[in-house]
C-alpha cells in the first residue's frame, strides 16, 4: 500500500517538460532502492505503462489512452512491443491488420490506419506524430462522383526491420519501406523506400544513405 501511494506522488512530475524530466530521473534514483523496483519499472508506472502478455504470451508494454482496435481485422504484437500513450491502432476492416514485430516502439500521438494492412519489423522505432494509412480516399475513379462517394483504395504497407520514423512523418498507402531506413521528420512519403536510404521532405526524396552494419 506505501509503495502504491508513493508511486502515486511521483505522478505529478511524470510530464514530458525537460526541468520535470530531471526531476524525475533524481527522485527514481532516491526511491527505487526504497521501493524495491527498477528505476525502468517505476517510471513506466507513473506514466500509466501496463505489461500485458497477447494470445500468444508475448509481453507488451502499453500506455495511456491506447486504442487498440481489431474489430473485423487482427492486430497482433510480437515480444518487447512498447505502445505510449494516446495512439491510435485500428484494422477494422475484413482482411485488415496491423503486425508489428519483436521490440518496436511506437511513441505518443501515433496513428496506424490498419484496414488495408500494415506490417512492421523488428526493433523499429516510430517517433511521435507518425500517421500510417494503409487506405485512402480517391477521386480517378468517377469524375461525376463526389470524393466522398468515391470508392476507398486499399493498399498495404510494409515497413521492414531497424526503421526509424521521425517525428509527425505521413506513410502513405502501398508503401514499402526497406530494411534500416530513415524517415525524417515531418516527411510524407508516397514512393518506396530502399534498404538503408534516408529521405526527408514534402514528398519525401533521398537524402542519404545509412552504412550497412
Amino acid at each position: 500500500m506505501k509503495k502504491r501511494l508513493l508511486l502515486n506522488a511521483l505522478k505529478f512530475i511524470a510530464l514530458d517538460i525537460p526541468v520535470y524530466r530531471e526531476l524525475l530521473s533524481r527522485f527514481l534514483s532516491f526511491f527505487s532502492p526504497l521501493i524495491g523496483l527498477s528505476p525502468l519499472r517505476i517510471e513506466n508506472y507513473i506514466r500509466g505503462m501496463t505489461y500485458k502478455k497477447n494470445s500468444n504470451g508475448n509481453k507488451i508494454q502499453v500506455g495511456r489512452y491506447v486504442v487498440i482496435n481489431a474489430g473485423f481485422g487482427e492486430i497482433s504484437f510480437s515480444n518487447g512491443v512498447y505502445i505510449n500513450n494516446y495512439c491510435n491502432l485500428t484494422a477494422d476492416y475484413e482482411g485488415g491488420y496491423i503486425r508489428i514485430g519483436e521490440r518496436s516502439h511506437i511513441d505518443v500521438f501515433s496513428a496506424l490506419h490498419g484496414q488495408g494492412g500494415i506490417s512492421i519489423g523488428n526493433k523499429c522505432a516510430i517517433a511521435s506524430g507518425v500517421v500510417i494509412y494503409s487506405q485512402s480516399n480517391q477521386y480517378k475513379d468517377d469524375n461525376s462522383l463526389d470524393i466522398i462517394d468515391q470508392p476507398i483504395v486499399f493498399k498495404s504497407v510494409v515497413i521492414e526491420s531497424d526503421v526509424w520514423i521521425g517525428a509527425n512523418a505521413t506513410i502513405l498507402p502501398g508503401i514499402t519501406i526497406g530494411r534500416g531506413a530513415i524517415i525524417g521528420a515531418g516527411s510524407v512519403v508516397n514512393k518506396n523506400v530502399a534498404a538503408y536510404e534516408i529521405v526527408a521532405g514534402v514528398p519525401a526524396r533521398t537524402i542519404g544513405k545509412r552504412d550497412k552494419v
